[in-house]
């Protein structure tokens, strides 16, 4: 839930940003909302503007504020009618934002499940000019000057109908570069191949098997979104292989083609060119600019409703029946100080550091110098007393010293690096078995037996109730018995390696997961949403993942090359 802001601090003298006063609740997801908010800037002037967050669960993630840095300034950079506007990136308390043009309307997964609960269909002729609007604003976006003499080659690699937008006055913008690869000098986060990135029922086969990420692939998920307008049922996942692909494709071209409507000529050439965009190969489609091209003319000539008049009639009654879903949003985010507020500053470059900072680094610097003298006081003090005791200190055996009582029964106790000693931390060296014991629980011995040596450490040596002697165990040399384990254990699990097979490369997704990550043996994979793990060894796998702000882990068994799918099911993560 969003809370009103604090007041803006005054006591550096800078002024506070704009505020976001949020009115409705648009939609959220696994790694942030949006919200409809009112802008208001200095002067009074107010807009209303599309704000995308970072959830909470994911907004301290460096990984999650870079991606959306990113998204920001390549968005920034492009301009077109078809490709929604955003305005400027913001800091709001520890998240960040995207402010974006509020595009009143509807997605085209909602007119989709709209038409069908109405017993409607997309007409043809709106269906192919959605297609060519989305395959222009791909053709702009990969072919935008980057200002430096080349182009910025945006993928936007997640393609389908819930990110395309369609208003009332047939405007339609393409939404959600959040995963696009793109090249860009100043960008955060690097783009790599590990895995799934988009929504599998709109990927390519080449994108599927990780083998590329490419334009050719957003043109394949443009045609798997017109066959969905076409026929109201998604395209599917192809079966990958290029014989079963090319079946898959015509069985989905047939349904087109009853729902078309359309003489036979209109319906041969709407296949044709449908099939050139869900070809398995990359190389056989066409760029998104010819496929756009030929779409354009074939929509003016298929009967049917135009775009225009199509979401004139449907686009309001559809809105109407959202608003009413959503939920009303309520706070004001403030954007914060002018002086720390983010600026488009390249990877390794210094930014200046605000007057607060420099304060705070001066005390906290101040207080180091402080604490160093103090040890120094503290270690010269402690030296000084250990002079006035004439017994000479035995040196210690790095297999460990050993402390006894001055007479059996006698003295204080244990002291020093026990497995209880409250100064050292989980794991400490010295809380390790340097050999057998009999010891009870709490390092008592039995009644019968005569106290034995006990382990600690040099700060033992002001303690005259004790005395150190040297460790019996110490005057053994264990080199060569510890040698012959350590190359047994290292033959062993070297030929244990050797039965185990290995498995060239499996996929492993779980859909809206903000972290993902496979371990198999030395092998491990991490991401969001789908990794591709290879060379791994067969057998027993650890998934881990944040999912909708919650943690999940599960074990699975990988003899084969293949694809898990995860799902969470019973609060559990399942995955088969």
């Amino acid at each position: 839930m969003i809370t009103p802001s604090e007041p803006p601090d005054t006591t550096t003298g800078l002024s506070e940003g704009r505020r976001f006063h949020l009115l409705e609740l648009l939609g959220a997801g696994a790694f942030g909302e949006v919200y409809l908010a009112e802008q208001e800037s200095l002067g009074g002037f107010r807009r209303r503007v599309a704000l995308k967050l970072l959830n909470d669960s994911v907004a301290t993630s460096n990984s999650a504020g870079r991606r959306m840095r990113d998204e920001a300034r390549v968005l920034g950079m492009l301009s077109h009618r078809n490709i929604v506007t955003v305005l400027d990136l913001v800091r709001l308390g520890d998240r960040w934002g995207i402010v974006m043009d509020h595009v009143p309307g509807a997605d085209l997964a909602h007119l989709v499940e709209t038409l069908q609960r109405r017993g409607e269909r997309m007409p043809a002729p709106a269906a192919l000019e959605i297609g060519v609007a989305i395959l222009r604003a791909l053709d702009a976006a990969f072919h935008t000057d980057d200002g430096r003499g080349g182009t910025l080659q945006v993928v936007h690699r997640d393609i389908k109908p819930s990110n395309v937008r369609l208003t009332a006055d047939a405007d339609v913008k393409v939404l959600d570069f959040g995963v696009a690869r793109f090249t860009l000098e100043t960008r955060e986060v690097e783009t790599r191949n590990t895995g799934w990135i988009g929504t599998e029922q709109y990927m390519s086969p080449e994108r599927i098997l990780c083998d590329g990420d490419t334009a050719a692939g957003d043109v394949y998920a443009a045609g798997a979104t017109m066959v969905e307008l076409l026929t109201s049922r998604p395209l599917g996942r192809t079966p990958v292989l290029e014989a079963r692909h090319a079946s898959f494709v015509e069985d989905a071209l047939d349904n087109v083609a009853t729902q078309l409507g359309a003489p036979p000529q209109l319906t041969t050439k709407t296949r044709s060119i449908l099939r050139s965009l869900l070809q398995a190969s990359p190389e056989a489609r066409p760029s998104a600019r010819a496929a756009a091209d030929t779409l354009e003319d074939l929509a003016r000539r298929l009967p049917g409703e135009p775009l225009a008049q199509f979401a004139r009639r449907i686009v309001p009654g559809i809105e109407a029946e959202l608003s009413r879903d959503r939920h009303a949003a309520h706070g004001v985010l403030v954007e914060g100080p002018i002086a720390t507020t983010f600026s488009n500053t390249p990877p390794g470059a210094v930014r200046p550091t605000p007057p607060r900072q420099l304060w705070l680094a001066a005390v906290a610097a101040l207080a180091a110098s402080l604490v160093g003298v103090g040890l120094i006081v503290a270690a010269t003090l402690l030296y000084l007393g250990s002079q006035d005791d004439p017994r000479p200190i035995p040196p210690i055996s790095t297999t460990g010293a050993a402390l006894s009582s001055a007479a059996p029964g006698t003295g204080p106790g244990t002291a020093g690096a026990g497995p209880g000693d409250p100064d050292d931390g989980p794991g400490d060296p010295d809380d390790a078995p340097k050999g057998p014991t009999d010891d009870g629980p709490g390092g008592a011995t039995g009644p019968t037996e005569p106290a034995r040596p006990r382990a600690i450490s040099p700060d033992t040596r002001g303690i005259d109730e004790a005395q150190i002697v040297p460790d019996p165990a110490a005057q053994l040399d264990p080199a060569p018995a510890t040698a012959a384990a350590t190359a047994a254990a290292t033959a062993a699990a070297a030929a244990t390696a050797a039965d185990v097979p290995r498995i060239e490369k499996a996929q492993v997704a779980l859909k809206d997961a903000s972290f993902l990550r496979v371990s198999c043996g030395e092998v491990s994979v991490t991401g969001t949403t789908s990794l591709r793990i290879t060379d791994f060894p067969a057998g027993l796998c650890r998934v881990e993942a944040d999912w909708f702000g919650r943690s999940y882990q599960a074990e699975i068994r990988l003899e084969r090359q293949g694809s898990i799918h995860c799902r969470i099911e019973e609060g559990a993560l399942q995955c088969s």
